[in-house]
């Protein structure tokens, strides 16, 4: 086994690099994607979408915002799409938001899968929460704030009990990020977050003609959503 071992992990294939690799060469100049509707014709049970916005790049400062406006959205059973679209209206088997962060880009938005038959009406319910959140119609309220920033104090703190996460958490930091920041840093920012702010990332980040679209599901024709 030993002989194996050092058979295959042993040598080294290739040189490995001194210095950390420069990867901004490999970014795109424009890394949102122009096309703004995506419907793949498939016979699914279920009809599967996405929608998205720009968001924040990876060395954003606002992402502690962020997670707090995700997490309200969509992040939890007691979020607005959860209550809005599964438990009022029944229109889904699944609803959340989405949050993701790149070195170039980032991205807002929200999943679904619903009943192939309702598609339209909870297309029509998701993007009216998200636009009545952005023009205030149904602002974010101090409630949701608090709800919101307990819910991520506690899943931060409870996803760091064992030392593998410890390490991918401080390592992934030092990788990307070029900078190591302390859990107790992360939950102050955490906690220091205030309702205005979010409200004013959402009003900045959730605009009509920047959402993309995708759809997967027994749909023929692309210009129904358009």
């Amino acid at each position: 086994t030993l002989v194996k071992i050092e058979q295959y992990f042993g040598k080294e294939t290739q040189p490995r690099p001194k210095d950390k690799v420069k990867i901004g060469v490999h970014l795109a100049e424009k890394p949102i994607s122009v096309e703004r509707l995506h419907v793949e014709h498939r016979k699914t049970e279920q009809a599967h979408m996405i929608f998205g916005w720009p968001g924040l790049k990876r060395t954003d400062t606002r992402k502690e915002i962020m997670a707090v406006l995700h997490t309200l959205l969509g992040g939890t059973m007691s979020s607005r799409l959860f209550s809005e679209v599964r438990e009022k209206r029944g229109l889904c088997y699944y609803v959340r938001s989405d949050v993701d962060y790149y070195h170039d880009c980032g991205v807002l938005g929200a999943s679904a899968g619903v009943d192939p038959k309702r598609v339209h009406e909870a297309v029509e319910v998701i993007i009216d929460e998200f636009n009545q959140l952005a023009t205030k119609k149904k602002p974010v309220t101090q409630e949701e704030v608090q709800k919101a920033k307990d819910h991520l104090l506690g899943k931060i703190t409870l996803s760091l009990e064992d030392s593998q996460s410890v390490a991918q958490y401080l390592g992934l930091q030092g990788v990307l990020e070029n900078e190591i920041e302390q859990l107790d840093q992360t939950l102050a920012k955490v906690k220091a977050v205030t309702l205005e702010e979010v409200q004013e990332l959402a009003t900045e980040l959730i605009m009509p003609n920047q959402m993309r679209f995708g759809l997967i599901g027994p749909y023929e024709n692309s210009d129904e959503f358009a």
